[in-house]
């Protein structure tokens, strides 16, 4: 399967920097977008490789910079537009995000 076209969107929580509970943050700021729609590689590509600030990576379109990496708390919405909660193993699937504050900056 391909992901070309695929925009998956990265989102960190506004003014957390982890989730110690199972609940669902309400805010969150729109940092990125990566063309795929592995939550893995979109992980992978919007944390800090080393010396390079992720924001750097010509595959990662940053829309607020500078920027933390993404971690535990933060969202992943694939292009089909479910949201995947970032968790400390893993991913939680929390479904459409229209029910979610999303702020764009």
């Amino acid at each position: 399967m391909t992901n070309q076209g695929k925009k998956t969107r990265v989102y960190h929580a506004a003014g957390l920097d982890f989730l110690f509970d199972e609940q669902v943050p309400g805010v969150f700021r729109l940092v990125a977008e990566v063309e795929t729609d592995d939550l893995d590689k979109a992980m992978l590509l919007t944390n800090d490789a080393g010396c390079q600030e992720w924001w750097l990576d010509q595959r990662v379109t940053a829309i607020k910079t500078p920027c933390r990496s993404t971690s535990v708390g933060d969202l992943i919405v694939r292009s089909d537009g479910v949201g995947y909660l970032v968790m400390p193993a893993g991913y939680r699937r929390i479904g459409s995000i229209h029910a979610l504050a999303l702020l764009a900056n």
